[in-house]
């Protein structure tokens, strides 16, 4: 049986809906839905009923023991660890695009490279 837990909090900056399922092998998966201004009542519950199933949730390698029941300072350390959890795998995805980024950035200037110096030898050639 898998569990979701989703809670919504103030980020600092924005509201946000923090989304933690555990699946029935114990796998943690965090996403994150990112509100703006503080959601009503009936933007909580069209979000609840048509951008829910759309959350990308990305999988964590650690596991999750999961409990019979939980208390309000255990979920808030959970609610913690989740948070942590998906700062981390988004800087490990940040990370990596901008690496992909940077090598299409270096194959452009090269190609920009060789093809202005292509030019100059033919403009040295006469033609």
């Amino acid at each position: 049986m898998e569990r979701v837990v989703t809670t919504v909090m103030f980020d600092g900056q924005f509201w946000i809906a923090l989304i933690e399922k555990i699946g029935p092998d114990g796998i943690l998966s965090v996403g994150k839905y990112v509100f703006g201004a503080e959601p009503s009542n009936p933007e909580l519950v069209e979000f609840m009923l048509c951008a829910y199933g759309d959350v990308p949730a990305r999988r964590s390698e650690t596991l999750v023991r999961p409990r019979a029941k939980d208390k309000p300072a255990a979920l808030s350390r959970v609610t913690g660890k989740a948070k942590a959890m998906y700062a981390e795998l988004q800087k490990t995805y940040l990370a990596s695009r901008a690496g992909e980024k940077r090598l299409v950035r270096e194959a452009d200037e090269r190609e920009k490279y060789l093809q202005k110096r292509e030019r100059r030898k033919e403009r040295k050639r006469g033609h």
